[in-house]
């Protein structure tokens, strides 16, 4: 009895250490399974997280790269913009070179014809100056001579380098001065000077030699235009034929047998 329950005993320990070595190797096999669980899940994670990472970098390089592109596009943008505008300032300014150097030439075109159009007026002017009318006549009387000189000026008559309004006598003055009143009434004297030179004869002979060569000249200058002005000879002509016609007559000559041209020795008988 003793031996069996002995035997029962080492029969329930061996089971007890068989029950105990199934027990843990099922707790190994467990602990290893779970282990191999949780390093399977691990690695599946860290393959995850990997892949993540990986991902993520991927993005973030192609963001990067995006990024780059978008900046490097940004910068071809601004750059072309930059060129566009350095292309238009340049063309801007190629135009407003051209535009200026246009309008300076134009400018001195316009210079060039305004000079030699002023340099043409000028000689122009020169010419006509040099081509004025001038009228010389002469006046007689007796032996006395008047030459006039008649052209444009103020209307100041001089004879011998004097006024005529202060020529004497008195009679001479207003006599000498009649083509002038005449003249003036018809508008003709303010524009012409007049120079008067006399030698020989008296003073009345030197008067009518005056006023003869004054009314010829006003005559012949004609405001300075061609030809003679009928209007005013026709008006001397019917105020005094003498102021254009020279006086022919002279004093006759002492003849013989008389103290002068007609007188005679008288005698008292026959």
């Amino acid at each position: 009895m003793a031996a069996k329950k002995v035997e029962k005993e080492a029969e329930k320990k061996v089971k007890a250490k068989a029950t105990k070595a199934a027990k843990d190797t099922k707790a190994a096999k467990d602990t290893k399974a779970a282990k191999d669980t949780k390093d399977t899940k691990a690695a599946k994670a860290k393959a995850t997280k990997a892949d993540k990472d990986k991902a993520a970098k991927a993005k973030a390089t192609k963001a990067d790269k995006d990024k780059a592109a978008k900046a490097k596009a940004t910068k071809a943008t601004k750059d072309k913009a930059a060129k566009d505008k350095a292309d238009k300032d340049k063309a801007a300014k190629d135009k407003a070179d051209k535009d200026k150097a246009a309008k300076d030439k134009a400018a001195k075109d316009t210079k060039a014809k305004a000079t030699k159009a002023k340099a043409k007026a000028t000689r122009a002017k020169k010419a006509k100056a040099k081509k004025a009318k001038v009228v010389t006549t002469s006046g007689k009387r007796k032996t006395a001579i008047a030459r006039a000189s008649v052209k444009a000026g103020k209307g100041r008559v001089r004879v011998n380098s004097k006024p005529i309004e202060i020529l004497t006598p008195v009679l001479a003055r207003r006599k000498a001065m009649e083509p002038l009143v005449i003249a003036e009434a018809m508008n003709r004297l303010a524009k012409v000077d007049i120079n008067i030179r006399t030698n020989g004869g008296g003073i009345m002979g030197q008067t009518d030699a005056i006023r003869t060569a004054i009314a010829r000249g006003m005559v012949h200058y004609n405001g300075g235009a061609e030809g003679i002005d009928e209007e005013l000879k026709d008006e001397y002509l019917r105020y005094d034929r003498s102021l254009l016609v020279n006086d022919p007559r002279r004093k006759e000559a002492k003849h013989q047998l008389g103290r002068g041209a007609r007188k005679k020795k008288q005698k008292s008988y026959r």
